[in-house]
């Protein structure tokens, strides 16, 4: 019976992983029928990763935006999310906010607003604070200048591209077939 012992352990731990083994990263998908009445643009929808052990989740989930979806999601409308040539150079957690550092080209407002999805989906991470080169950016004001504060997922509420599954304040849009 002693022997039994570790493998009862082992076993316990490979199937009791939980949130620690998937990762959720959000990419684009056009959703036809199936999203907001009229919408033509992407909205970010969640899709699920095997997590990696040697590396930190934040770390993970923006180097899994930036290798974009597998064949059989691209099947299913989802697409690329940062532009080919992205690296993230430092990321790192202090304090919940996830500070992401990247080169390469700028990514777009919808890159962005995954990079914040993604990473605020990491437990003990409530928002992302974007740079580039070291400096603000991919987040704008409309007189110009990159916001540098933190984003938190709430500062895309109300976008059209914000993920269904979020839409459950007052006066949302809903997509079709979500809550």
């Amino acid at each position: 019976m002693p022997r039994l012992a570790p493998l009862a352990v082992l076993l316990c731990l490979a199937c009791c992983g939980g949130d620690r083994e998937r990762l959720t990263i959000y990419l684009p998908q056009r959703l036809g029928p199936e999203g907001p009445h009229g919408q033509r643009a992407p909205v970010l929808m969640p899709v699920e990763r095997q997590r990696r052990g040697t590396m930190s989740a934040v770390r993970q989930a923006v180097l899994e935006l930036m290798v974009g979806p597998a064949p059989a999601e691209r099947a299913r409308g989802f697409s690329d999310t940062l532009p080919p040539g992205s690296r993230a150079d430092r990321v790192r957690v202090v304090g919940g906010i996830a500070e992401i550092d990247l080169a390469g080209p700028e990514p777009t407002f919808v890159g962005a607003a995954a990079i914040v999805y993604s990473a605020t989906s990491v437990p003990g991470v409530r928002a992302a604070r974007l740079l580039r080169y070291g400096k603000p950016c991919c987040v704008y004001l409309r007189s110009g200048p990159a916001v540098a504060e933190p984003h938190a997922r709430t500062s895309f509420r109300g976008w059209s591209g914000e993920p269904c599954e979020l839409r459950t304040y007052a006066h949302a849009v809903r997509c079709r077939g979500a809550g």
